[in-house]
Order: C-alpha cells, then structure tokens, then sequence
C-alpha cells in the first residue's frame, strides 16, 4: 500500500509517454471523439529506480460529460491520484491523527460533485477525496456548453498535476461554419 509521502514523491517524478516496448515518445494525441478509454504508458526514472505508471483518460460513451483521470503504478496496480467527473464517492466516516484537516469537514460526506482522490496513511488507496472547487483544481466541473474545451483543460490540468513531459495534445475538431 502507497504511503502519502511515497504518493507525493511519485507525483514529482518527471514522467515520460512510452511505448509498449519502453521508448520514449516525442508526443501524443488523445482524440476524445474517437476513442472512449485511453491507456498512455508512462516511466519516470530517478537516481536508481525506473516506475511504470498507466495514465487512464476514460470517458462514459454514455454520458458525455463523464470524464476519469486516473493514474496508478503499473507494478503494483495501485491508485496514485485519480479524478472523477459525474461519479460519486463516499468518503470514509473514521477520522485519524494522520487525517489532514482540510479533509475533516468531509468525512462520511457524499461528494456528488468533482472531485480527487487522495492517499492518506491508514486508509485503504484513494479511499479519501475533496471537492475540486476544495482542491483548487480547474476545471472543477464539466459544462455542457463547449465541453471539448473543458475535456482539453481537465486532461491538460491532470498531466501538469502529475507531472507529465511529454507534449500531449487533445484534437479539438473545428468548425466548418461560424
């Protein structure tokens, strides 16, 4: 199980898109319109040790304004940080010591809206989570109104969170008529 400190020491890491056989990659392209479940392989190498991480932009067939951002150890499997678009999450009821209290006003809650999951030591992975507009990441919610835009600004905002150098783009298909 992820510690919150080797949480945040894994965040820092300058990550790499890599192929399947471990080369880097000098850019990527996500198309939000064609493809639902995007899986980008990422490496991170510090002093002695190279890391595998799976970065995960999927979004709900379903529903469009249904987005997650999720990125985990692809050793281990387990969840570094992930955010959610149009799911909810429960937050655990009991409060530790090693509990921050930015996340008190939030234990037991529902979080219906947004939000991002966070690893804290002696809690199961990513059971705990705040409110974006809390976390001060943007976009906190997803608009009907231009959400190519926000979908961009969402996958964008969560590279830079986790520290991502490879150039990624997102297509935004323009218009043919103003």
């Amino acid at each position: 199980m992820l510690t919150t400190s080797q949480t945040e020491y894994l965040l820092s890491l300058s990550k790499y898109v890599v192929d399947k056989d471990g080369n880097k990659i000098d850019g990527i392209t996500i198309d939000i319109d064609a493809v639902y479940d995007h899986r980008i392989l990422l490496q991170a190498i510090d002093a002695d040790t190279e890391y595998d991480f799976l970065l995960r932009v999927w979004r709900s067939k379903k529903y469009t304004l249904s987005l997650t951002l999720h990125v985990q150890d692809n050793e281990s499997k387990d969840c570094i940080t992930r955010i959610d678009y149009g799911a909810p999450h429960t937050n655990p009821n009991k409060i530790l010591d090693v509990l921050p209290k930015k996340f008190h006003p939030f234990a037991g809650c529902i979080i219906q809206e947004p939000h991002i999951h966070y690893n804290i030591d002696g809690y199961k992975i990513a059971s705990w989570a705040l409110p974006l507009s809390e976390a001060k990441f943007s976009p906190d919610k997803l608009e009907n109104s231009g959400f190519r835009i926000n979908f961009t600004e969402a996958i964008c905002n969560f590279a830079q969170l986790i520290n991502i150098k490879t150039p990624i783009t997102v297509n935004v298909p323009t218009k043919l008529f103003t």
